[in-house]
């Protein structure tokens, strides 16, 4: 078995970790956990750093007895929001270094520097590069990295993930303070459209949707890869629950279990027994119809920001095709989503993209594992420079060179450190 990423995504509602490995190109997922964090990310920005530092300072040690699982964790892989996610475009060639022109890693990471190099407008920092098609001697072109290959010069058609540095930083800088090593990082919308390459219904060309608690993001996705950017807007599921609250009375970690269990049922029924009731003195008593009502209400104002935000999407990027639409997220899984949807778009295709993993088949981890692809596989990008970068010791120098190796006799098998 190959050793394990320890992959953390921290969104508006929770923070997830998934640990896992890569396995003939689909994710292996050994372990997840979820730790709610409510109120502390606001509209994408970290409202109480505190607090959120507090909370990932549990995630170092993960123990879980009936997993016989007991792991130290001080290296992550960490998912960023797509929120203000632009996709730029860098060609670069270099000369090959050996004498004989084959193509090393060396190679490699010396073209990535270039494109590297590329001062991007708009204030925006590098994320990851994420090479396209790398080109050889004689017009030859590759998609993967040609290592071993001979050629005298080494080119590429690069595409450059990049968002402003306020967003990217507070991320990595929370991660930091929490004491982790960020080992990779990569936008959503990327790790989303990895793992679909795993399901075999997803096109190769489509609108990814992506449905949080608070926020909605859309990806136009070609070839695998976002190619344009990401748009969103700040409403999710979350808002759906609240909604409910407010309509009914009842508190919200009720709505939030009524709205999971019934969601939007249109069946015609000739007895329909209450879904909730109170116990109180004035008994307050809630119907499937009653929730259909503010479900239908909440979903015109979604589609009505949806529609907007995909055209202007879809104009800016040049797309004239009607692309199909692809739904994952958390908040992709409320019942009578699908059929609602599909009416709001009669002239798309309207799919969902659910993780056809063994353990792991909630679409809220859908960018987790397709993280663990994204960490796993040597592909020339900008953080595969980094993967075989090791921490510097600062063992004393008698204890460094006394020969003597100390053995935790404690240790035991299923113990491990990432």
């Amino acid at each position: 078995m190959k050793k394990p990423l320890a992959c953390l995504e921290i969104t508006s509602e929770s923070i997830k970790m998934l640990v896992g490995y890569e396995e003939e190109g689909k994710p292996i997922p050994l372990y997840a956990v979820e730790k709610p964090i409510p109120g502390i990310i606001r509209n994408g920005t970290i409202a109480d750093q505190d607090a959120l530092i507090s909370a990932l300072s549990s995630f170092h040690k993960i123990t879980d007895e009936h997993a016989k699982l007991n792991m130290s964790i001080c290296e992550i892989c960490l998912v960023l929001p797509p929120i203000e996610f632009s996709v730029y475009e860098a060609d670069e060639s270099t000369n090959t270094v050996k004498s004989d022109n084959q193509i090393q890693e060396l190679d490699i990471s010396n073209v990535i520097g270039l494109v590297r190099k590329k001062r991007l407008p708009n204030n925006d920092e590098m994320v990851d590069i994420i090479p396209d098609t790398f080109i050889l001697d004689d017009r030859r072109s590759m998609a993967t990295p040609p290592l071993g290959e001979r050629s005298s010069m080494l080119g590429v058609h690069a595409l450059i993930h990049a968002m402003p540095g306020y967003i990217k930083n507070q991320f990595l800088s929370i991660a930091a303070r929490s004491g982790f090593r960020v080992k990779k990082s990569c936008v959503s919308s990327y790790c989303n459209a990895l793992l679909a390459t795993t399901i075999s219904d997803i096109p190769t060309k489509y609108v990814l949707i992506d449905i949080g608690g608070k926020i909605t993001s859309l990806s136009l996705i070609a070839r695998q890869k976002p190619f344009y950017g990401s748009k969103c807007f700040f409403l999710g599921g979350d808002h759906l629950t609240q909604k409910m609250v407010e309509a009914f009375g009842i508190p919200y970690e009720i709505a939030e279990q009524i709205k999971k269990e019934y969601g939007l049922d249109m069946r015609n029924r000739r007895f329909e027994r209450p879904l909730f009731q109170s116990e109180s003195s004035s008994p307050n008593k809630i119907y499937q119809k009653n929730l259909n009502t503010v479900i239908q209400t909440e979903a015109d104002s979604f589609v009505a920001l949806l529609r907007e935000n995909l055209n202007e999407i879809e104009q800016k990027s040049g797309v004239t095709e009607k692309l199909p639409l692809v739904f994952t997220g958390g908040g992709s899984q409320l019942y009578g989503l699908d059929s609602l949807l599909q009416n709001a778009f009669p002239d798309r295709p309207v799919l969902f993209m659910k993780p056809q993993v063994v353990g792991c088949r909630k679409p809220g981890y859908s960018a987790l594992l397709g993280l663990i692809l994204a960490a796993s596989q040597y592909t020339g990008s900008l953080e595969d420079n980094y993967i075989n970068v090791t921490n510097v010791s600062r063992v004393p120098a008698t204890e460094k060179n006394s020969g003597k190796k100390k053995r935790n006799i404690n240790k035991k098998a299923e113990d491990d450190v990432l």
